[in-house]
């Protein structure tokens, strides 16, 4: 399916109940885009979870935080004010840039790289404050932070789960409810998500496509079906 279409594709896929896991093209490094979002929100999640952190806590909108892209906040005011929790649910769903840099005031860089670190991320270029990367099995990584959070008891599990199924640029598909997080910039196009199926699995493809025709798409719909069928064969 990914070669004919001369396209750099790597695919991972995590089966929940077994833990069987299997790579494809495996090794090699793209732009992080956006899905640097799902660990960091899943972190914070954990911390308003235990009580660390509020969900009432509010962020103010400062000069430093100012990031080009996408979002709702850039085309705000300095000053304007919002919520932990509607800063994640603006990181997701809007994949807002700005909401992102606010979030990252409540813990320090090292912090977070540690906690990426203890959960399975394998690359030093995969946690650095700046121009990061993303490899297969540190965002592999990732999902599974996702799908462990999401199977858990916190409650702020439904409206993150709420969130990620009402994201843009929908890419992996399934028949089943997909949790999901695209991330998008030059050469990068991904998605990482947990499915919830039967047989619940993760599955993260990473790409250098651009992401700007009909046929990325068709090329993800395909990989998502085969991954699907595969799954579900296991069970």
């Amino acid at each position: 399916v990914i070669t004919p279409r001369d396209r750099v594709m790597s695919v991972y896929f995590y089966d929940i109940e077994t833990g069987f896991e299997t790579w494809i093209n495996r090794g090699v490094h793209y732009p992080v885009a956006s899905i640097v979002k799902i660990p960091y929100c899943v972190y914070i999640y954990e911390k308003l979870t235990s009580g660390e952190i509020s969900p009432d806590l509010v962020l103010t909108y400062e000069k430093r935080h100012y990031f080009h892209g996408t979002g709702l906040i850039v085309k705000g005011s300095f000053g304007d004010q919002y919520t932990v929790l509607q800063l994640l649910k603006l990181a997701i769903t809007e994949s807002d840039n700005v909401a992102y840099e606010m979030l990252k005031d409540l813990s320090t860089w090292e912090e977070f790289t540690d906690y990426c670190i203890e959960n399975g991320y394998t690359h030093e270029t995969d946690t650095r404050a700046k121009y990061q990367k993303i490899c297969l099995e540190s965002a592999g990584a990732s999902g599974r932070m996702l799908a462990r959070f999401l199977r858990s008891d916190s409650p702020f599990v439904e409206p993150f789960k709420y969130d990620l199924t009402h994201t843009k640029n929908r890419m992996i598909t399934s028949t089943y409810t997909v949790y999901r997080k695209y991330g998008w910039t030059k050469f990068a196009f991904h998605d990482v998500a947990y499915i919830d199926a039967p047989h619940p699995y993760v599955l993260v493809v990473l790409t250098n496509i651009e992401g700007e025709e009909r046929v990325d798409y068709v090329l993800y719909n395909e990989v998502s079906m085969l991954v699907e069928e595969f799954s579900q064969a296991r069970g």
